[in-house]
């Protein structure tokens, strides 16, 4: 009697046993076919799944100092980006997604400097500060190098990463080492609130001035209010002024462009798979001379409209030939705060030219004499009275 209770108890422990082992199959199973079918994942991407997390715990466990894992996955995270070595393409954390969200705004807290990372150079270029800003009342420069920000050294850092150094919360303290020649000068600063206009405006006897700064999600707006205040003025000619603009939203950019160029193709884009994205004018366009003004610092959204105003022949380009980003980038939230920003499509002028490393020549080659004199804004005003402005 003892021996056949005993059979049944471990009979009934041996059932138990099977039922979790068989429940943990089905359940891993159920999970692998979910992951596999529901959600688009493959055998491959959760073999990469496991990796990354038995690599994590290695780490965790075994590395003789403690680990953030936030910091293991942001690590893993941009190391995957780099991995693709486009200069445009990264992973952005918390911080720095939040900070180009801001930035893409026009409102942000800062010192009021817009800032770039020219022809692969280790650090970041000051392209402008603005006005009435603790960057213009510091005297900043244009061409200033940043070297350190609050002894952080800036070198070969991306240029969301130095942003995210800067701006700051209001009130904080911010010290700048820059370069400026062969002279490195620490500048102290303190950050505020910044409301970031891109788009300013002027006249010089009957000739508009329109200088664009940026293109962020309202500067298609701004410049349409200053355009249009412009036109009530009864002005001649018109200058659009996009030196030392890096560029900003694509979608901004061809809105203007179709402000301004005549009914016709502004620009296309192309992807990996040769899938095409044409972009077109279907208005009249400007009705009175026109005048760009381009740089070596004028990039990618400022090309855009630039390559078109020149393709299409509707205005004249002056100064230097342009920087030459003739790729576009996409900005994917994925979960978490986090980002990736990266490469998607280049982008060809109405002419079928992708400008990328090569850039826009302008109409009229003008040399910036000095800062005291605009040498090239005097050559468009020049050539609009020329023409009937």
């Amino acid at each position: 009697m003892k021996n056949n209770r005993l059979s049944v108890f471990i009979g009934l422990i041996f059932l138990v046993v099977i039922t979790v082992i068989t429940t943990l199959l089905f359940s891993s199973m159920g999970n692998f076919i979910l992951l596999g079918n529901m959600n688009g994942y493959t055998s491959k991407d959760i073999a990469f799944i496991r990796k990354i997390i038995e690599s994590k715990n290695v780490l965790t466990e075994k590395f003789y100092e403690n680990i953030s894992e936030d910091e293991l996955f942001d690590g893993a995270m941009a190391g995957m980006l780099e991995a693709v070595d486009d200069p445009y393409t990264e992973y952005l954390p918390v911080k720095e997604s939040e900070m180009l969200e801001q930035i893409s705004s026009g409102k942000y807290e800062g010192v009021g400097i817009s800032v770039s990372i020219l022809n692969n150079e280790k650090y970041p270029t000051i392209l402008y500060t603005l006005p009435d800003s603790p960057a213009e009342k510091a005297e900043l420069k244009t061409n200033d190098k940043i070297l350190k920000v609050n002894g952080v050294s800036c070198e070969g850092m991306t240029l969301e990463k130095v942003v995210s150094l800067i701006k700051l919360e209001e009130g904080s303290n911010v010290e700048l080492l820059i370069k400026r020649g062969e002279e490195e000068i620490a500048i102290p600063l303190k950050t505020e609130k910044i409301s970031n206009p891109s788009v300013d405006s002027t006249q010089f006897e009957g000739i508009g001035y329109i200088q664009i700064m940026s293109f962020d999600e309202k500067t298609s707006k701004e410049f349409e209010t200053a355009y249009n205040k412009l036109r009530e003025e009864n002005i001649k000619g018109l200058i659009v002024d996009l030196r030392d603009n890096g560029g900003g939203v694509f979608e901004e950019a061809v809105k203007i462009a179709k402000k301004l160029v005549p009914k016709g193709l502004i620009v296309y884009t192309e992807d990996k798979n040769g899938k095409k994205r044409e972009e077109f004018s279907t208005g009249d366009g400007i009705d009175i001379p026109l005048a760009v003004l381009i740089n070596e610092n004028s990039a990618s959204a400022s090309e855009i409209l630039a390559g078109a105003i020149k393709d299409r022949e509707c205005g004249t380009l002056i100064g230097k030939k342009t920087y030459g980003k003739g790729v576009v980038q996409g900005w994917f939230m994925i979960g978490d705060g986090t980002s990736i920003k990266l490469t998607i499509a280049k982008y060809f002028t109405p002419n079928g030219v992708c400008i990328d490393g090569i850039g826009i020549e302008p109409d009229i080659e003008v040399e910036l004499r000095d800062s005291l004199e605009d040498s090239q804004l005097e050559k468009a005003l020049d050539i609009l009275r020329s023409n009937g402005g």
